[in-house]
């Protein structure tokens, strides 16, 4: 089966974290979809790890010098090939029973929709799951970059991420995906 996802994770010096975030992808999600590993430390240690951390080959980058979070994701959307690319960080976990993850967030990827992320314990608006207020699927007017999958077409229209800011790149993403005409939706299942 074709990858349908992109998975970038960049990572610096984060080796313990980025094992554990890779292993719960591989036990507990399923979808066609291919890893990419960022690793602005490059010093050879997260791939031997990864290999033996995933089931699957997983393409690790390494950059010539830390090129940051906003570099990271950029240097991997020019080559991206998967009609869906997701932004991820390197803490994220996976917990038994979300085999049907990805299918539930790409199943949002239609009409006039960019971008769709999931609910967490520590990240502001609509996204997170303390907001018991908000419905558990809606549309927001911004998304957290923790774990945001996005059309790849219209990523790369809105030219990726703005490498020259210092920090709020999600919510300058989000802000230029609605003046675009798209919309941003939440799916906390």
């Amino acid at each position: 089966m074709k990858d349908l996802l992109t998975i970038v994770i960049p990572t610096w010096n984060n080796l313990n974290m980025l094992k554990s975030c890779v292993e719960s992808l591989f036990l507990y999600t399923l979808y066609p979809f291919k890893l990419v590993i960022v690793d602005n430390g490059a010093n050879g240690e997260v791939k031997a790890a990864i290999e033996t951390a995933s089931e699957g080959s997983v393409e690790v980058l390494e950059p010539k010098e830390n090129i940051g979070w906003m570099g990271a994701h950029n240097l991997a959307l020019e080559t991206c090939d998967t009609p869906y690319y997701c932004m991820m960080n390197d803490d994220v976990l996976f917990s038994p029973g979300q085999a049907v993850f990805w299918r539930t967030l790409l199943g949002h990827m239609r009409g006039d929709v960019a971008a769709v992320g999931p609910g967490s314990n520590f990240v502001a608006g609509n996204q997170a799951i303390h907001h018991t207020h908000v419905p558990a699927v809606c549309n927001s007017s911004f998304l957290i970059g923790f774990c945001m999958v996005l059309d790849s077409s219209i990523f790369k229209e809105v030219g990726g991420l703005d490498a020259s800011l210092p920090g709020g790149d999600d919510l300058d993403l989000s802000i230029r995906l609605r003046s675009a005409g798209y919309n941003l939706r939440v799916d906390k299942r």
